[in-house]
């Protein structure tokens, strides 16, 4: 959790930050919704003028936590990825989220803003778990975001 308030504090001290990499970190739900409620990234504020981030690997949305906890609910998911994907710049250009728990619902989120992301190019969506309905969700956001030249949905 600290590193990503250290980051999502950046505005005090950053004047314009366009690549935002956080791989591996291990920030899961909580460290996404610190990122998104806290940051003040200059110039626009929030995470406004990234236009590279990656977030791979992170333990976000997992879809089974380990040992004997329980399954998240659906909803947490959605309002995870709802919450990080609109916190996103239009301007995004590249968008890694490979090995998290996205999932077939992940997708329609996606898909419900890629049409705002006008230079996205990159989408790496490897190993999240889409099966085969994010496959149809993403291929349907794929029809109103012509940008995208690097789609990465390997497993």
């Amino acid at each position: 959790g600290g590193d990503v308030e250290y980051v999502a504090s950046a505005g005090t001290c950053v004047r314009v930050l366009e690549e935002l990499v956080l791989c591996d970190e291990g920030i899961g739900d909580t460290g996404v919704e610190i990122l998104v409620r806290d940051s003040n990234i200059p110039p626009n504020g929030g995470l406004g003028s990234i236009t590279h981030l990656d977030l791979s690997r992170n333990d976000i949305g997992c879809l089974y936590l380990s040992g004997d906890e329980a399954v998240q609910s659906l909803e947490e998911h959605q309002h995870v990825w709802s919450s990080l994907l609109s916190a996103v710049s239009h301007d995004i250009h590249s968008l890694l989220l490979a090995g998290n728990g996205l999932g077939p619902q992940g997708a329609a989120i996606i898909c419900d803003h890629m049409a705002q992301w006008s230079y996205i190019a990159h989408l790496s969506l490897s190993g999240c778990f889409l099966a085969d309905n994010g496959a149809v969700e993403l291929s349907i956001g794929l029809e109103s975001c012509a940008s995208i030249t690097h789609l990465d949905l390997s497993r």
